[in-house]
């Protein structure tokens, strides 16, 4: 199980990293820009996901830490309602 917490910390580095290039992108107008912006803003939601999960499931929300499990949480919430502007963006043909 340890594995895989690193992998998805890996993972989770990789989108960040690729989250600076979309941004250049975004601001020079790469034709690209959608395309990783997409994959990025998956990747960071997906990472949420798996972190809540893991954290539930160990029962780790109890106790003194759970103050901290529910800030990590906040931080995430402009990336949920991003998420979620985005693909009411997509089904709305209102992307591009």
């Amino acid at each position: 199980m340890v594995l895989v917490g690193i992998a998805m910390g890996f993972a989770d580095l990789a989108g960040a990293l690729a989250a600076l290039v979309f941004v250049r992108g975004f601001f020079r107008g790469a034709r690209w820009r959608l395309w990783l912006g997409t994959t990025t803003l998956t990747i960071s939601v997906y990472a949420m996901f798996v972190y809540d999960y893991w954290t539930l499931a160990s029962g780790a929300w109890t106790g003194a830490a759970l103050g901290a499990y529910v800030f990590v949480n906040l931080v995430f919430v402009p990336v949920v309602v991003l998420f979620a502007l985005f693909c009411r963006w997509g089904v709305a043909g209102r992307l591009g």
